[in-house]
Formats: C-alpha cells, structure tokens, sequence
C-alpha cells in the first residue's frame, strides 16, 4: 500500500514547493484507518500538531511537513522501512532526520522511552524542539478519558520536565501548555529536577 503514495498524482514531482502537501498525503496514506486512544481519528493529531504551530506563528514548511509526519514511524512499525523510504524520497534530508529525531522506539517500556525522550530532546535542533511542544500541548487537549488518575499524573509530570527542557524556544506554545497543566486537576504545578539537570519552578 505505502508504494501506492509514490505513484504519480498521489505525490508532487517539486518536493521542494510542495513539502506539506506531500507530507499530508504520506500521513493519509498511511494513517486514514487508525484511531488514538481517545477513540479520535489518528489524521487529526498531526492536523492538531501543526494548527497550533501556525497559531504560534510558525509558517517554515519544513517544520510544518515534519509536524504531519512526526508520528507516523512510531504508528506503523510493520511499515516502518517501507515509510521511512518513502519519507527519505520527497523529504529533505533535515526533514528526514528531524522526523526521525521526535520518533520513539514503540519497543521500549513507558518509563524508559520517556527517559530516552528527555535525553534526546535536550540537544535537539529548534525545529525539532518546537514540533515536540506542540506536539505535547496537542496531546494535552486529547487525552484518553478511560486513563486512571496514576496515568494521568505521570504525563503531567512528564510534560513538566519537556516543558523546562525545552524552555525558550516558543513563549506561546510554553504558555499554552502551562496553561493546560495548571488548570487540569491532574496537572496542578510541582518543583522538580529534570535528567537535564535544570531546575523548573512552576507559578501560577
């Protein structure tokens, strides 16, 4: 099926001028059957991702492409080599490698992919490190209603720590995802270190 996304008219000859177009088509492709754990079709989280990149007034179109394709490695692992060829055939190489960048190994246990998460997105490019923001806040605004309150406490401590680790790269993503935190039940505002050795201190 991935093959079908290279075939003519399902994708632009220009890479270069049609980088979101193209990368829509690769996320539909791929994803237009799934659902997310809220029960919500898997398309609209990277249609969320990237709305609330261009509300913080980002227009960059690479930054935009890898928005609609940060997710869609880790979502299709059967696929993945299939995808990733594809991606690497209309994607420029920062593109590529950013995707690759916000991609978590599905293989891992929950505690250590988040830790792999800190680890790498403390040395992130901005590009890589503005995707992730938004990709948090968008997932703040979609969380699974079945999830106990444990689950959701540890995402919102989680969050805390990606929000003082990748702090000053977006005011307004920042202040949005604060602002889901601080007026959630679960996600009222703690002091805590984070792996990269900062210290966050939350005010209302």
């Amino acid at each position: 099926m991935i093959n079908e996304i290279a075939a003519p008219g399902h994708l632009h000859n220009d890479p270069a001028s049609y980088l979101v177009q193209n990368a829509q088509a690769i996320a539909i492709r791929a994803c237009h059957t799934q659902s997310r754990k809220d029960g919500t079709p898997a398309l609209l989280h990277p249609l969320a991702v990237s709305t609330h990149l261009s509300l913080a007034g980002i227009c960059d179109e690479r930054i935009h492409a890898t928005a609609w394709l940060h997710d869609v490695l880790e979502e299709n692992p059967e696929q993945h080599d299939e995808l990733l060829a594809v991606i690497h055939q209309v994607m420029p190489e920062d593109v590529t490698k950013h995707i690759l960048m916000l991609t978590d190994d599905m293989r891992l246990p929950d505690e250590q992919r988040k830790a792999a998460q800190l680890k790498r997105f403390d040395a992130a490019p901005h590009a890589v490190r503005i995707v992730k923001l938004a990709d948090l806040l968008a997932n703040l605004q979609s969380l699974p209603p079945f999830w106990d309150g444990p689950k959701r406490i540890a995402r919102s401590n989680h969050c805390w720590k990606m929000l003082a680790l990748l702090a000053n790269t977006n005011t307004y993503l920042e202040s949005r995802i604060r602002h889901e935190l601080l007026h959630a039940p679960w996600g009222l505002p703690i002091s805590l270190d984070t792996t990269a050795g900062k210290k966050l201190e939350v005010s209302q």
